[in-house]
């Protein structure tokens, strides 16, 4: 699993251990949770926008049937909407 899947699993079992774990948990790890609640939650949120960081790399890739039809990382720019469909119409010619 990607270090972004494991830190957006932090985030979701914190949120979940925080609403809900004084109450589930046995009583010493409900009360640590309860008293650095400050803590808790900062991890939490801390955890969330690195996961968010890692997952954002700007790609836009397009694919038809597993054929590359566009890459915003190999050009380095965004394609417009009719650039895109003459790729496309051209992809799916190729493939036909």
């Amino acid at each position: 699993m990607a270090l972004s899947g494991v830190l957006q699993m932090v985030f979701m079992f914190g949120l979940l251990g925080n609403l809900i774990g004084p109450y589930i948990l046995p009583e010493a790890a409900g009360q640590w949770i309860q008293e650095n609640r400050t803590l808790c939650i900062m991890t939490v949120l801390v955890s969330n926008f690195m996961a968010g960081q890692l997952m954002a790399t700007g790609a836009f890739e397009v694919e038809y049937n597993g054929l590359p039809v566009f890459s915003k990382l190999k050009t380095g720019h965004m394609i417009d909407f009719q650039e895109l469909a003459r790729l496309m119409d051209q992809t799916m010619i190729d493939q036909a």
